[in-house]
């Protein structure tokens, strides 16, 4: 049964109420009755109907197609007109009015409730195909990815605001241009009618460079997709693109890590050979001797305690002593040997202490001055952070000794909101900081990699003559516990 209300407007008063009897008896219900224009846009107002019927010669200075009008841009209420005349001129006018029909008088209930019905429906057809458009196009509009639309011809049609702004070009100057001349790649036109010949065949995703309004250069992804009519083919393109200058920058710094990484594996696999042939040729070469020293000793006293019982008391001292002399030597090769793989300083009394023995022991071996200040809190430092600062330490300096050229260096350690803060200042020759990229720099990338697994950060600033600074800080509460776990 339907409940619509629908809207009078006709200025014989006989012929309305007709229309009324008309209305009730087929259900609808009359939401008013006006015979001009002012009364009847009051009346919508009032009421807002769901349909206006219509007369197109009405009262007042206002006729039927002015106010149908209004209706439709005020309030979207679809408007049939009602008339007596069927001549050309007066169907032509119903047409350019975006009406929704219209009735010739005399006409019967059933012509009416047909009318009615199909302009309901038409209007309800409309109202959604707006809403879709509406939804669609504030879709278009607030995506990041740029799309642009052309026609058949190849015409650009339409930009929406992620296109004007990669391309360069606003939607007021680039609307009715040929795509090329708007969406111009590195390849020029024959690359772009590859893609128009390519989304013929279905929907894929090209990787190139695009030239901006500006004559920048940007890398961008673009899905090309033909737009197909089912009746008449292809009419035109669709083209969604986006800027992906961060996933390039990202994958050339992964690209370049990787590389990094996999020379830094050779290089510690080299220093690890390096260091196990040193400690094999100090053990070789100083044990070695002090061992076969000690087994000819021990032999003469043999002979002479089995051969000659008397001897003389002086002399097997003498000979006992030459041996703990050796045994001597052999102790403290030991613990230099150990000293160097690692100090006992920084296990048995900690971080600032293994600081402060490192730099008299490099100043005594380069006599480079050094000024240490180590001054941290009574909590025991996580191991894995004290071993990664130390060995960044020993690097740092190591690379003074190296490269720096300098008379003085400078080593702070302390605690700073949360973080520990491990500096190395010299007043060397210094060096740009594009040095730090070159193949080679080892200790710079081992440094950092030691750093990176603690969620620390680790910042080298140097300028020509001007010395060189290594700053390392590291989280110490929030990896302390972390890493205590795994120690």
């Amino acid at each position: 049964m339907p409940t619509e209300r629908i809207l009078i407007v006709e200025d014989e008063r006989a012929f309305a109420q007709v229309v009324e009897g008309y209305l009730m008896r087929l259900g609808y219900q009359v939401a008013g009755i006006a015979d001009n224009g002012p009364d009847a846009l009051r009346e919508a107002e009032r009421s807002r109907p769901e349909l206006t019927l219509m007369d197109i010669e009405i009262h007042g200075d206002m006729d039927g197609f002015e106010v149908a009008e209004e209706f439709r841009r005020r309030f979207d209420i679809p408007v049939i007109f009602l008339t007596g005349r069927g001549d050309d001129v007066t169907l032509d006018q119903v047409r350019r009015s975006q009406s929704f029909g219209y009735l010739l008088k005399p006409f019967r209930p059933e012509e009416l409730r047909a009318g009615i019905e199909l302009a309901l429906i038409r209007h309800r057809q409309e109202a959604q195909l707006k809403q879709l458009e509406l939804s669609l196009s504030a879709a278009i509009t607030s995506t990041g990815d740029a799309i642009l639309m052309t026609n058949q011809a190849g015409m650009l049609v339409f930009l929406n605001p992620a296109a004007q702004r990669l391309t360069g070009w606003p939607s007021r100057k680039a609307v009715g241009q040929p795509l090329a001349a708007v969406f111009k790649l590195r390849g020029d036109a024959a690359e772009l009618d590859q893609l128009l010949r390519s989304a013929a065949q279905g929907a894929f995703v090209h990787e190139t460079i695009l030239y901006t309004a500006a004559g920048r250069e940007l890398p961008i992804e673009v899905n090309v997709s033909a737009v197909l009519d089912d009746r008449h083919g292809p009419s035109g393109s669709v083209l969604v693109f986006r800027d992906i200058t961060e996933r390039k920058r990202f994958e050339a710094e992964l690209k370049t890590s990787r590389a990094e990484l996999r020379s830094l594996a050779g290089h510690l696999e080299s220093a690890r050979e390096a260091e196990r042939t040193r400690i094999a040729r100090e053990i070789h070469d100083e044990f070695g001797q002090m061992l076969t020293g000690l087994k000819y000793d021990l032999a003469w006293l043999e002979r002479k305690l089995v051969a000659h019982p008397a001897v003389p008391r002086a002399t097997l001292r003498e000979k006992v002593r030459a041996m703990g002399e050796l045994l001597a030597d052999m102790v403290s090769s030991v613990r230099r040997i150990a000293a160097e793989l690692r100090p006992g300083v920084l296990d048995d009394l900690g971080l600032a202490a293994a600081v402060e023995w490192q730099a008299k022991e490099f100043a005594q071996r380069t006599g480079i001055r050094m000024e240490v200040q180590a001054t941290l809190p009574e909590a025991e430092v996580p191991r894995p952070i004290a071993t990664a600062l130390f060995r960044v330490l020993q690097e740092s300096l190591t690379n003074v000794a190296r490269h720096a050229e300098a008379s003085q260096v400078w080593v702070s350690l302390r605690r700073q909101q949360g973080r520990l803060v491990l500096e190395v200042r010299d007043d060397g020759r210094g060096f740009r900081e594009a040095e730090l990229a070159k193949p080679g720099a080892f200790g710079v990338l081992g440094m950092r990699e030691r750093i990176l697994p603690l969620r620390g950060e680790c910042e080298i600033r140097s300028e020509p003559g001007r010395g060189t600074t290594v700053g390392v800080s590291v989280p110490i509460n929030e990896t302390s516990n972390s890493q205590a776990k795994h120690d």
